[in-house]
This record gives C-alpha cells, structure tokens and sequence, in this order.
C-alpha cells in the first residue's frame, strides 16, 4: 500500500514537472503565451550589450512596440531599407516605440562608419558571434521582427515600411 502511494505521488510530480517544464517564465510570472519565433507567440529574450556598452534586455522593453532588424552594412537591400527605417523612428521613437538593429558586420569600425555615414539613429548591436541570431533562426537579411507591447511577434519578414506603420500604429494603440 505504502509502494502505491510513493509511486503514484512521484507519478504526480514527475507529469507537473513536465507539464511547467516546457514554457518559458515571462517577467511578470504568467506563462500566457508560449515563446517561438511565429506571429503570435512571444518573441525569445536576449540580453546583451549595444555597441556603447548599454546593457540590452529584450523583456525589459515590455510597454513598447520593439522593432528588431536584422541587418549588415554590407547587404544591398538592408542598406536600402535603411532611409524607410529612419522615417519610422524618426516618426514613432516619442511615442513608446523602440528599435533595436541587430548587425552581422565583419567589423565593430565598419558598423560604425556607417551608422554615422546614414545618420542612424536607433540602438544597434553588433552581433558576430551570432548569438541573438541564432535565437531567432535569421538566414537571410534584412529580417524585422514586430512585436506588440507585450512581447508578441506581430509581424516577421522583409521590411515592408507600409505593412510596418500600420502594424505599429495598431499596436500603439493598443493597451
């Protein structure tokens, strides 16, 4: 009798254990949504420096619209989706909206050198080691990923600047 019940205390606690086991902890404890890198789930976390040594923590952006643009200087379609960027932060960065570039450059100087060729003017980080490339599965650049102010994806492909300001104006509005 004792045998059936550790046994099936242990059962108990082995099947809670996989069923919490397989969702990510969000910040605020709830585990609502799952994380994935598809419209609808919550965007995965990454926390890492920008290039001037600003500590970056993707959950810590909750509360805002966050752009994340996966980009390089040496790709012709990032460079020429580049000014439509600038529009967009320029026109939504005082309205709880951020973006965030994410740069395979092959060098820290030659990210630079463009960043202030264009005048760019959102947080970049250069990411050569591809660790927050790799979290979201990026093969081809330029790839944007949108998401609300709770962290869900609500948009991932080509920067397409018209898709995108509705989608961020939608999201804004949103509580």
């Amino acid at each position: 009798m004792m045998k059936t019940i550790k046994t099936n205390l242990l059962l108990v606690l082995l099947l809670s254990l996989i069923a919490c086991g397989n969702k990510e902890q969000q910040p605020n404890g709830v585990n609502a949504k799952p994380v994935g890198l598809l419209k609808g789930y919550i965007a995965p976390n990454f926390s890492t420096e920008d290039i001037d040594g600003n500590k970056i923590e993707l959950y810590s952006l909750r509360g805002n619209v966050v752009l994340l643009d996966f980009w390089a200087s040496w790709c012709p379609p990032c460079r020429q989706s580049i000014p439509e960027l600038l529009k967009i932060n320029n026109d939504y960065k005082s309205k709880n909206f951020k973006m965030i570039g994410i740069s395979i450059d092959y060098s820290m100087e030659d990210l630079k050198k463009f960043l202030a060729e264009k005048s760019v003017n959102w947080t970049q980080i250069y990411d050569n080691s591809y660790d927050v490339n790799q979290h979201y599965n990026i093969d081809a650049i330029p790839h944007i990923y949108l998401l609300n102010k709770q962290g869900e994806i609500i948009y991932t492909g080509y920067p397409d600047p018209i898709t995108l300001r509705k989608l961020i104006d939608e999201a804004l509005q949103q509580s």
